[in-house]
């Protein structure tokens, strides 16, 4: 599926209930995966992501609260 979904372009994968933060490159794709507002796991922080579309690219940033 990854294989396919990279021949069309794909850049970032994002995903959520992890309890934790997570990025991650693998074969050019960026994975991203944003932990919980209210109840991270380990040493992750409350928080969540802002990510910006652009036609160059993808941004993104953790906001700790």
């Amino acid at each position: 599926m990854l294989s396919l979904l990279r021949g069309m372009g794909l850049r970032a994968i994002f995903a959520g209930h992890f309890h934790g933060n997570h990025v991650s490159i693998s074969d050019g794709v960026e994975t991203i995966i944003t932990g919980p507002v209210g109840r991270p796991l380990g040493t992750s922080k409350s928080g969540y992501r802002q990510v910006r579309v652009r036609k160059d690219g993808i941004e993104h940033d953790f906001i700790q609260l």
